[in-house]
């Protein structure tokens, strides 16, 4: 059984997926469902080590997801927000990694895969927000990665 620390934290990051499935359904399509494999490996994870969903975070995040949709121009704002949430996933995986030693159910999770898929799912994301930014305000903006 996972401390209770570690109990939370995975609750707060499942609940997190909810509104970065959702943000990326409507921004992203094929993204999304990189991010739900995601959420079910999590969720996988919280099975094996016995601790169940708390489905009140969730649903308020859902929720606020769905009420900052108006203010969103042009979906920008809604690629910020995703861009966030990958990188606390990115954070996740990360801090994961550096427990796996003391947690047997972590050994069968392929961390560094999951690390690296974030870092490209933030990488993907980013050059659409610089698009959209563009887009929308102008200018000519020029990214480097690796």
């Amino acid at each position: 059984m996972a401390t209770h620390a570690l109990e939370i934290y995975l609750q707060d990051h499942l609940a997190g997926s909810v509104a970065g499935r959702e943000l990326a359904a409507r921004t992203m399509p094929d993204l999304a469902l990189e991010i739900e494999e995601d959420q079910i490996i999590l969720e996988t994870l919280m099975n094996e080590l016995g601790i169940k969903p708390t489905r009140a975070k969730g649903l308020a995040l859902w929720l606020a997801e769905k009420l900052s949709r108006p203010k969103q121009p042009e979906g920008l704002f809604a690629l910020e927000m995703l861009a966030l949430g990958i990188q606390g996933k990115m954070a996740l995986w990360r801090a994961l990694k550096q427990i796996a030693d003391s947690e047997p159910h972590l050994g069968a999770l392929d961390l560094d895969h999951l690390i690296d898929r974030a870092q490209r799912q933030f990488d993907e994301v980013e050059r659409e927000r610089v698009r959209k930014a563009d887009q929308l305000f102008g200018g000519e903006h020029v990214l480097q990665y690796g």
